[in-house]
């Protein structure tokens, strides 16, 4: 072989390296943008049900506070208020329904949930309907008021396991599930 034959073996042989190296970044590269963008979306998801989970509790509260002062009050702008509240929760939950279908586990904690909300929602609307034939005496306030406390905190707690439940998954990067 003669020096120019050696020459050009010898930048060809580098070359091919060079385009293998390039191709192999490239490849590498590429997987790992595949990586980042499916945890990007991963992390959107979870703070998206995070979020909703945050305003359904904010809004049942809020339902809670308004359905207090109509007992204390009989003044019906608490009730507008209050239906409100119980409409945003509504569409909350239907959110959620959405952002959890892909996921039983957070699905059945939706249900429970769904029937935890309704449950409170009907107790509220038999209060409504007996306070609106007249001021009931105190004790009979106190004693809704603390039992619908009670259905409001089971509500709470369904939520805190919802978001736990969340968090867990976010943190072991269960995509099958979220």
């Amino acid at each position: 072989m003669t020096g120019v034959n050696i020459i050009k073996a010898r930048f060809a042989t580098i070359w091919i390296a060079t385009a293998a190296i390039t191709s192999a970044s490239l490849y590498f590269l590429n997987k790992q943008n595949e990586i980042v963008t499916e945890q990007s979306a991963l992390v959107a998801h979870a703070h998206e049900v995070l979020k909703s989970l945050q305003e359904v509790r904010g809004n049942n509260l809020r339902a809670e506070s308004n359905i207090r002062a109509y007992l204390l009050t009989l003044d019906d702008r608490f009730l507008q208020e209050r239906q409100k509240a119980v409409l945003t929760v509504q569409d909350g939950i239907s959110q959620l329904d959405v952002l959890t279908q892909d996921n039983s586990e957070q699905g059945q904690n939706l249900r429970v949930l769904r029937s935890l909300m309704q449950q409170r929602l009907d107790y509220s609307k038999q209060m409504i309907v007996g306070h609106a034939k007249g001021k009931k005496p105190p004790s009979v306030v106190s004693e809704q008021v603390r039992t619908s406390f009670e259905m409001t905190s089971k509500i709470d707690a369904q939520i805190k396991l919802m978001t736990e439940e969340e968090k867990r998954e976010y943190r072991t990067g269960d995509t099958a599930k979220t």
